[in-house]
């Protein structure tokens, strides 16, 4: 990742992914648990609603969603993940 000037990044950026997330056989349809581990801080929605959510300034860290989602085999849901790199000191 570069910024205007051509340099690296290395810290102080954020990342605004969005797509869609579709479940393909051979999975099945069924309740599924997501989690995700970030140093610094991320975001996961599904479906318009945060999922996860693992922001701020820290190191290495997994967070995991409260409750199951409900999936449906070649059903697309919305996703979005927000991330956040700050200082490399964290």
């Amino acid at each position: 990742l570069k910024d205007e000037q051509g340099e690296v990044l290395n810290e102080f950026f954020a990342l605004d992914l969005k797509g869609f997330l579709t479940l393909k056989a051979p999975m099945t349809s069924g309740e599924y648990q997501f989690a995700v581990a970030s140093d610094d801080g991320s975001i996961l929605d599904l479906n318009n609603q945060t999922i996860i959510d693992n922001d701020g300034t820290h190191s290495v860290r997994w967070r995991c969603s409260s409750n199951p989602i409900q999936l449906q085999e070649n059903q697309s849901i919305s996703m979005r993940v927000r991330y956040y790199q700050g200082p490399r000191t964290e």
